[in-house]
C-alpha cells in the first residue's frame, strides 16, 4: 500500500426518493430507502451519518426525469427511480436533530430565482448555525426539466454562462451586509445600522436585480459552494466557483489528470490551488469477511434491469441506448446533458471504447457509480488510502446501495481501518461547514464571493 498523508473529506450521497445509486434497489429487504416519505427514516439517517464520523451528508436532486420519446418509460415508473420529493424541505428537519454534520442539498440555476434561492440558503445556515453547502447544478434531464417548466431547451455551454451570472448575483445578496450591522440595541432601539446593508446593483446578461437583501448574514454567508461538473466547462465553473467538486471515479489516471486540471484553472482565477476539495464517488460493498461483501454485491446484481438502466440513462444524457446498434460506440456522442457520462464510455483515456451492448450491461449494475470498492474493511481502507495517493483527491462520496446499512457497514469495518491509518478522523472540526473542510467561516479574499461583497458595501457610503 502507497501511503497517504491526507485527512481524508468523507461525506455520504442521498436522493429524497425510493432508490440511492443503485437503480432499483428499493425491494431489498434491508434498504429502508423506500420509506423516504418519513421524516423518521431521514432524521434517524443523518444521526447515523453525524455518529459515524462523516463529515457531510449530500442530498442530491434533479429537476427532471427520463423520457424517452417525450415519455416517461413505464419502467421508470414501476422501479421506483421516477419518484423524488424536494431535498430543500428536508434540510431543516435534519438540522435539528444533529450538531456538527455538514448539510449540503442541490438547486438549479435554471429553474430557480436566484432570491429565492439565496433567501432559503440564507435561513438554514442560520438554522443549522453555519451547517449549509450549496450543491449549484446547471440542470439534468433538460428535455423533461424544460417541458415541465415551460422553457425551452438550453445548450449545455450556455447553462454556465447563466450559472456564472446567477452565482454573482446570489454572491451579492449573501454578502451585502457588514459583520457588524446587527445591533440589536434595546437601549437605542437599533435593531441593525443602515449604513452596513448594502444595496445590491446587478445588471448581469441573465439576471438583474437592485434593491436590498433583508435575510441578515449567516455564520458562513455563502454556503459552501460544491459542484459535480466534469466537462470542460464544468471544470472551468468550478475553478471559479467550488469550494468542493464531486467527481465520478473513473480509472486512477483519469481521475488524476481531472483534479490537476481543476486545481491549475484554480489558479489561473487566482486561488489557491488547495481552494479547492476534489472528492469521488464511491461505492463500498463490504463486511466482516470478503465473502460477506461478495455477497453484498450479488444481490445487487439481481436487482438491476437492463431496461432500467437504458431509461436512467437517457434521464442522465439524452441519449437511448436501446434505440441505437447494440454493437456500435459512443465515440461521436455529443449531448447537451449529462457529457460526463457519454465520456466515460468514449475511450478518451486510449482504452477501447465498449459497445453499447457493454454500457448497457455494466450500467445496468453500476449506474452512475464511478468507483466500486467489494472487500474486507481493512482492504477498502487499504485500497482508498492507494486512490488518493495516485490521484491527489481529498475524499469520498460514498454512494450506498442500502440505506441505513451501507453507513453502518463502512462505519463498522472501513472507518476504524482509515483512523488506524491516520487517515480519517485527525482533523480539527469546526463548528460549520466551511470551518470544517478550510478551518475558516468565510469565503477567503481571492473568491469572487469577496468581490461581489465589496461592490455591495461601497453602494451603501
Amino acid at each position: 500500500m502507497t501511503a497517504a498523508v491526507k485527512n481524508l473529506l468523507l461525506g455520504v450521497f442521498q436522493v429524497a426518493g425510493p432508490n440511492g445509486m443503485s437503480g432499483a434497489s428499493w425491494p431489498h429487504p434491508e434498504n429502508h430507502q423506500v420509506e423516504f416519505t418519513d421524516l423518521s427514516m431521514w432524521t434517524s439517517l443523518a444521526r447515523r451519518v453525524e455518529e459515524g464520523g462523516f463529515d457531510f451528508l449530500f442530498l442530491a436532486d434533479s429537476y427532471g426525469y427520463a423520457t424517452i420519446g417525450g415519455e416517461v418509460p413505464p419502467v421508470s415508473i414501476e422501479e421506483g427511480t421516477f419518484a423524488r420529493l424536494d431535498p430543500l424541505v428536508l434540510m431543516s428537519a435534519l438540522a435539528g436533530v444533529t450538531t456538527d454534520l455538514g448539510l449540503v442539498t442541490t438547486t438549479s440555476t435554471m429553474f430557480e430565482t436566484p432570491y429565492a434561492n439565496a433567501r432559503r440558503f440564507t435561513t438554514l445556515d442560520h438554522l443549522s448555525r453555519g451547517r449549509m453547502g450549496w450543491n449549484v447544478v446547471t440542470g439534468s434531464a433538460q428535455e423533461s426539466a424544460a417541458a415541465m417548466f415551460g422553457r425551452s431547451l438550453t445548450p449545455h455551454d450556455q447553462r454556465y454562462d447563466m450559472a456564472d451570472d446567477y452565482l454573482d448575483l446570489s454572491y451579492s445578496l449573501f454578502e451585502s451586509w457588514e459583520d457588524d450591522a446587527v445591533l440589536a440595541d434595546r437601549t437605542t432601539r437599533r435593531w441593525a445600522d443602515p449604513a452596513k446593508v448594502g444595496r445590491i446593483a446587478h445588471d448581469g446578461p441573465f439576471h438583474r436585480a437592485h434593491g436590498r437583501y433583508p435575510a441578515p448574514p449567516s455564520p458562513q454567508r455563502t454556503p459552501v459552494v460544491f459542484q459535480a461538473g466534469s466537462s470542460g466547462r464544468g471544470r472551468e465553473f468550478a475553478a471559479r466557483h467550488a469550494e468542493v467538486v464531486f467527481l465520478q471515479g473513473t480509472t486512477p489516471e483519469a481521475v488524476a489528470a481531472a483534479v490537476a486540471d481543476i486545481r491549475a484553472r484554480a489558479v489561473a482565477h487566482g486561488r489557491a490551488p488547495d481552494a479547492v476539495r476534489i472528492v469521488v464517488g464511491l461505492s463500498v460493498f463490504t463486511g466482516a469477511t470478503a465473502e460477506v461483501a461478495q455477497r453484498r454485491w450479488d444481490e445487487l446484481d439481481d436487482l438491476s434491469s437492463v431496461e432500467g438502466a437504458a431509461a436512467r440513462y437517457a434521464a442522465n444524457t439524452g441519449i437511448d441506448l436501446l434505440a441505437l446498434d447494440p454493437d456500435s460506440t459512443l465515440v461521436d456522442a455529443v449531448g447537451e446533458q449529462g457529457q460526463s457520462n457519454i465520456d466515460r464510455y468514449r475511450g478518451l483515456d486510449g482504452s477501447r471504447p465498449p459497445t453499447v451492448r457493454e454500457i448497457l450491461d455494466e450500467f445496468r449494475v453500476r449506474a452512475l457509480r464511478g468507483l466500486v470498492l467489494v472487500g474486507a474493511g481493512g482492504d477498502v481502507a487499504d485500497r482508498m488510502a492507494d486512490y488518493v495517493a495516485a490521484t491527489d483527491v481529498d475524499g469520498f462520496l460514498l454512494e450506498p446501495h442500502l440505506t441505513p446499512g451501507t453507513v453502518d457497514d463502512v462505519v463498522e469495518h472501513v472507518l476504524p481501518s482509515l483512523r488506524a491509518r491516520g487517515l480519517f478522523g485527525a482533523a480539527q472540526r469546526g463548528v460549520s461547514l466551511r470551518e470544517r473542510v478550510f478551518g475558516h467561516r468565510h469565503l477567503p479574499a481571492a473568491h469572487p464571493a469577496a468581490r461581489r461583497r465589496a461592490d455591495a458595501l461601497l453602494t451603501t457610503r
